[in-house]
């Protein structure tokens, strides 16, 4: 394993990301155009744990093993995909796993988010739970 499992969701607490991610499939075209707004964002999602997981390997330059750990964050994902602030929801209660994932969040530069989910990202967050 090459560092925390990184599963994005979206977080039950923060009902502001539904109800935006809501907003975004009402504001798109008729048809499919919903859907298509439903698969970039699990793209997306999928894209950003896969390059996170690399930047925390970067920044701890080794994997958390043994550890039984798990915490929440909602990140604010500029549209250069830059991680312009975090907030945790839950911390993990281990003190250095907490300090590597936010040095993590520092230094991760991330893919874009597609056009539709750009605001979204940028102003409500990605919910993400992360355990190792």
């Amino acid at each position: 394993m090459t560092g925390p499992a990184w599963e994005c969701e979206v977080m039950e607490k923060d009902l502001r990301f539904a109800e935006g991610m809501l907003a975004a499939a009402a504001a798109a075209p008729a048809g499919s155009a919903a859907l298509d707004a439903r698969v970039e964002d699990a793209r997306y999602t999928r894209r950003v744990t896969q390059e996170l997981a690399a930047a925390f390997v970067a920044v701890t330059g080794r994997p958390f093993e043994g550890y039984a750990i798990a915490g929440s964050v909602v990140l604010f994902i500029e549209p250069d995909g830059r991680i312009a602030r975090w907030r945790f929801e839950k911390r993990s209660g281990d003190a250095a796993f907490d300090d590597a994932l936010a040095q993590t969040f520092e230094r991760a530069r991330l893919t874009p988010p597609p056009p539709p989910l750009r605001e979204l990202y940028r102003t409500v967050g990605l919910g993400m739970h992360v355990k190792r």
